[in-house]
């Protein structure tokens, strides 16, 4: 018990010693507190028109809870089981986690393992064309996670309206 106390005191005395040693060193240099008010002003008024720094990387769950409003329901997602209904009547806490969902995507620029693969599915661009002939059929890319890549795209088609309709 009497080695601890020591082992406790020794330590409150190291730190004492480095908070007298740092107060010293960031006092000795004069400034001009008025100046340092200025250079904090500078700094934030630079910071704050930085487009990195902007909020248009954020994505809302009201955006989320929009798009997932406007999903046509009894639509299966064909590798996952999920359907649009599952997200249709969930929760209020879904759109505020695939919120969070999309804004780390945004935010790191990485999706996830599960979200890469995908099919390509030859779509005819009209009925009763040639089926033989391959012009006469447009490439569709599907998502297993279609579901939620379809909110994805949701949101992005929305803040695109906003902006330019």
């Amino acid at each position: 018990m009497a080695v601890l106390v020591k082992l406790n005191s020794d330590k409150a005395k190291i730190s004492q010693v480095f908070l007298h040693k740092y107060r010293e060193l960031y006092t000795s240099v004069a400034y001009d507190a008025a100046e340092m008010q200025e250079i904090l002003t500078d700094v934030e008024s630079q910071l704050s028109g930085d487009p990195a720094l902007s909020s248009d990387h954020i994505c809302s769950p009201q955006e989320v809870a929009s798009a997932i409003s406007k999903l046509n329901p009894h639509k299966n997602d064909g590798g996952t089981g999920l359907s649009c209904d599952h997200f249709i009547f969930a929760g209020p806490d879904l759109p505020v986690n695939i919120a969070f969902l999309f804004t780390c995507i945004t935010v790191h620029g990485f999706m996830p393992e599960d979200f890469l693969p995908s099919s390509v599915i030859p779509d005819p661009k009209k009925r009763g064309c040639n089926a033989s002939a391959s012009e006469n059929f447009r490439d569709i890319s599907v998502s297993f996670k279609h579901v939620i890549c379809s909110l994805g795209l949701r949101v992005i088609a929305q803040r695109i309206c906003v902006l330019w309709c």
